[in-house]
């Protein structure tokens, strides 16, 4: 299964970045057909490239931190609901095919519960798993509940995938609009050139004009590139990292 959704995410990235370049490549055409000009053209496209890439690589870095962020929820979900229905803590790490790679299967049952913890921790590296591991050594400890116990952490579990459910609703929201914002707009520019194509012709060949216009395709690509650094941030998310002391 987990191989899977890889796949889908690796196929869904590969079709995103086509999509980008094909949008590219009909920006520049239409700047070509504004402006018939090779050069304005050129840097245009040569810029485009550039902004695309830095966005696409940004959105497969927060898509990535994103999985693992709700890999590492689930995974605590998963941990909390079956010891306290009597599993072993063992038994539902050797589930998982991160942590699998990480502990040996034949050193599993030997490993300490400290040793899982620092593992966990590499791949998981976040505040709420420290205070899974305070609960589970006071169950150990103690005794208890373990339910109960950990009534206030499957509470924010459930808290934080929403608030990565809003995140990710939110970024489609923002994107569609701003897409069919710019959308309009180009489309108002193709009727202008169309029905006045002899002003067009004559403006093309004037250089304060082409400048305009290459300074106008190119704040379309600043305002993606800036869309993209407010709504992929995970600042707050990454702040809930532990620090080693």
């Amino acid at each position: 299964m987990k191989s899977k959704s890889l796949n889908t995410l690796k196929n869904s990235n590969i079709k995103r970045l086509l999509i980008l370049l094909l949008t590219n490549l009909i920006l520049t055409i239409l700047v070509m057909y504004i402006g018939n000009n090779w050069i304005i053209d050129g840097i245009y496209f040569s810029f485009s490239i550039i902004v695309t890439y830095i966005n696409h690589k940004r959105f497969i870095g927060t898509t990535t931190f994103d999985e693992n962020y709700v890999e590492s929820l689930d995974l605590l979900n998963s941990l909390i609901i079956n010891i306290s229905s009597g599993c072993s803590f063992y038994d539902v790490i050797d589930k998982n095919e991160k942590l699998r790679k990480l502990i040996k299967e034949d050193e599993l049952k030997t490993t300490q519960i400290a040793e899982i913890k620092e593992k966990m921790l590499i791949l998981f590296p976040y505040k709420f798993y420290l205070l899974f591991f305070d609960i589970y050594d006071q169950y150990i400890n103690v005794g208890g509940d373990f339910l109960k116990m950990s009534e206030s952490l499957l509470n924010l579990i459930k808290v934080k995938q929403f608030e990565i459910i809003d995140l990710k609703e939110n970024y489609t929201k923002r994107m569609s609009s701003f897409y069919m914002l710019w959308t309009f707009s180009f489309l108002v520019i193709i009727i202008a050139r169309i029905v006045l194509s002899n002003y067009f012709e004559t403006m093309s060949k004037n250089l304060f004009f082409l400048v305009l216009l290459l300074v106008s395709f190119i704040m379309f690509d600043i305002s993606i590139f800036i869309t993209y650094l407010c709504l992929l941030d995970r600042k707050n998310i990454k702040d809930e990292n532990y620090e080693k002391v």
